[in-house]
């Protein structure tokens, strides 16, 4: 769920803040924000994204 800490934290790495709901964030193994995901996604289309991330972060 978010809180005022998570949206201070994240929201400063999205132009415009947080603007959508719901809104996802890809985060990187070193802790780097890789992707930000708004609006509804398909577990199909989040295990994409996860499996394209890994595969281009050493």
């Amino acid at each position: 769920m978010g809180s005022e800490k998570l949206i201070a934290l994240f929201g400063t790495h999205i132009d415009g803040g947080l603007s959508a709901i719901p809104l996802s964030f890809v985060v990187g193994r070193d802790g780097s924000l890789l992707s930000v995901v708004k609006g509804i996604r398909s577990s199909e289309e989040f295990e994409k994204l996860i499996q394209q991330s890994l595969q281009s972060r050493p």
